[in-house]
């Protein structure tokens, strides 16, 4: 996965947006922000800074792209990945933390390996993670794998 450090995006802020005067204390909060919209750890992704900067529209846009690209992978694997899940949520409260959903994944690409079939990649895998938690630090696993279906985009 790609992380921009502090210094990048404040290089960035100054190289592209000369208009906007923001002091050193300022794009450092803004640092802050955008890493507290997902797993806070000091570091903010290229998901978590697009996410955070891009006009709602486009950042849907690109999530449909994602989901008909990506998460195709993860509808073939749903019910073995719904049943390591289930393993792993001791309350059955339908959530897990991001990290076990992470693990979870990987258990399927594992799945997949064993298959012969392609991989999902690391930054395919951080993706779908991304995309289950919303941000947030946990994963509503049963209502996200529910979410995808599988929709006929070819044309006739």
């Amino acid at each position: 996965m790609v992380f921009l450090s502090l210094m990048e995006i404040e290089k960035g802020i100054h190289a592209d947006l000369k208009s906007l005067k923001f002091s050193h204390e300022e794009v450092s909060s803004l640092v802050e922000f955008i890493d507290s919209t997902g797993v806070t750890n000091g570091r903010v992704s290229l998901v978590e800074f697009v996410r955070a900067l891009t006009p709602h529209e486009v950042l849907t846009a690109l999530q449909k792209a994602m989901m008909r690209e990506v998460l195709k992978r993860v509808w073939m694997g749903r019910p073995r990945l719904l049943t390591w899940l289930a393993r792993h949520d001791p309350d059955h409260v339908n959530r897990v933390p991001t990290k076990v959903f992470r693990e979870g994944i990987e258990e399927l690409n594992k799945h997949f390996q064993q298959q012969g079939r392609s991989l999902l990649s690391d930054t395919q895998v951080n993706a779908i993670c991304e995309i289950a938690s919303g941000s947030s630090r946990d994963v509503g696993y049963t209502a996200f794998l529910n979410s995808l279906h599988i929709a006929d985009t070819g044309i006739r």
